[in-house]
Order: structure tokens, then C-alpha cells, then sequence
């Protein structure tokens, strides 16, 4: 369809300029009939045409809504968590002094040693030792005590990673439990001493606390149903995979 030709654009254009501003409220604010209370007196506005207002469009879009009905702002607040030693109840173990993981140091040094992320599981106990002496005759034997010991303690957790860091972290985790299985060796300043001494924290003063340990064994299971992240040191890490130690109280 051809374009209609404007026979005299500015005598157009004056009489746009020169048109009521009334006749273009109902298109700029709605219906001019006035709906609820008013309460915000903008009617006046819209007779007087005062287009010299502070927000006039908008003054005519909410003259119909009661004051105080906006809503209201929601306060946030920053989370905090507290990091001192003596109230960080999480399950760890300490990094002795003089070892260093070389690249994946850095990631055991944030949480201060071996973190278990999510509550493990933790079985342990202690046993008393006794011999038997066997009169003939004797229904029972006669017990005598000998000493008392305590049990194995035997961590199982839960391990997940969804960045580099977090994988970077799991792949932490098993060098950590390589090294404190193995005797010094290579260029160590104290070949052939026995693996280190560790200290076992968690739950607090009379759970926990400053436990002397040593890593008996340690196991993981690689699952094949699940993805795998790369970490920061090339290494491929499972995003979810469980870490079993069992500790020997020293």
C-alpha cells in the first residue's frame, strides 16, 4: 500500500502543537471516571492540568490507590559464622608440622587440616581385659583384670564437589591419607621414621579434643554413576564419593 502523501506537513504539525492536552488524558492515565476514594486528591491535578508537577504521569496512574499501599522493603541481614577453634564442632584431623602437600597444601591450610564436610559416621568404644582362672570343680572361672584399652576408631564420610576447588579438595583429601599411612622416605629430613602422629577433633571438649591418633588404614570407592570435575591440578575428582579411615588412638 503506497505511503499517503502529506499535501502540508507543517500546517499538520501546527495543528498537533495546537490540539487540547485534555483530550489525550483517557489515553495517557485511563478512563477519566474517577474509581475507590481518592484519598490521593491527584482529581485536582487532572482538572487543572498542572503539567508543571513532579511526576505528573505517574501521579495519575496511582491517584486511585491508598496511601501507605506500597509494600514494604524486606530488611536482610549479612550470615556470619563463627570460626574460632573453640567452637567449630566439625570432624577433623590436624596437619602435623613439618609436612607439606606441595600444590594441594593450600587447600587443607584453609579448614586447618583434614575437614570432613558433611557429619560422618564414627564408631568407637573401649574394652577392659581380662584373664580367667579355672578352679576344678568351679561353676564360673574367676575373673582377674589385666588391663583396659581403647577400641579403633573408625570415621566414615561423605565427600561432594561441584567447582575446581571443591574437587581440588577430595583429591587433598587422599594425599593427605597417603602420606600419613607411609614412613618418611626420599629427600625427607627424617628418613625412616614412622608415619606421624595426628590429632582428632570434633564435638567438642568431651567428645573430641586434641584426640592423639594414627591412620591405620584408610579406603575410597571410586563409583562409576557418577560425574567427574576436574581440579585445579589435572586431577579428576568423583562429585560425590565416601572416605572410610580407621584411627588408632596413641
Amino acid at each position: 500500500m503506497a505511503v499517503e502523501f502529506v499535501q502540508n506537513p507543517t500546517a499538520d504539525a501546527q495543528e498537533r502543537v495546537g490540539r487540547n492536552p485534555i483530550s489525550s488524558d483517557d489515553s495517557l492515565a485511563g478512563s477519566s471516571v474517577s474509581y475507590g476514594d481518592n484519598t490521593n486528591n491527584y482529581s485536582a491535578l487532572t482538572s487543572t492540568e498542572d503539567y508543571s508537577a513532579k511526576n505528573y504521569v505517574s501521579n495519575l496512574r496511582k491517584r486511585n490507590i491508598p496511601d501507605g499501599a506500597n509494600a514494604t522493603p524486606l530488611p536482610f541481614r549479612t550470615a556470619t559464622w563463627k570460626t574460632g577453634k573453640a567452637d567449630d564442632w566439625r570432624v577433623k584431623l590436624s596437619i602435623p608440622s613439618g609436612i607439606n602437600f606441595g600444590p594441594l597444601h593450600s587447600s587443607l591450610a584453609q579448614t586447618g587440616g583434614l575437614l570432613f564436610p558433611y557429619t560422618p559416621t564414627i564408631s568407637f568404644g573401649s574394652a577392659a581385659v581380662y584373664s580367667e582362672n579355672t578352679p576344678t570343680h568351679a561353676l564360673y572361672p574367676f575373673v582377674v583384670y589385666q588391663n583396659s584399652r581403647v577400641n579403633d576408631i573408625s570415621i566414615s564420610g561423605i565427600f561432594t564437589c561441584q567447582n575446581e576447588e571443591e574437587a581440588t579438595y577430595i583429591i587433598a583429601a587422599q594425599h593427605y591419607f597417603k602420606t600419613m599411612t607411609k614412613s618418611a622416605y626420599a629427600n625427607s629430613a627424617n628418613q625412616g621414621s614412622p608415619p606421624p602422629l595426628v590429632f582428632l577433633n570434633g564435638y567438642g571438649q568431651y567428645m573430641f579434643q586434641d584426640v592423639p591418633v594414627v591412620v591405620k588404614d584408610w579406603g575410597i570407592n571410586l563409583e562409576a554413576d557418577v560425574d567427574y570435575i576436574k581440579s585445579t591440578v589435572g586431577t579428576y575428582a568423583p562429585t560425590k564419593v565416601q572416605i572410610t579411615v580407621s584411627l588408632q588412638v596413641a
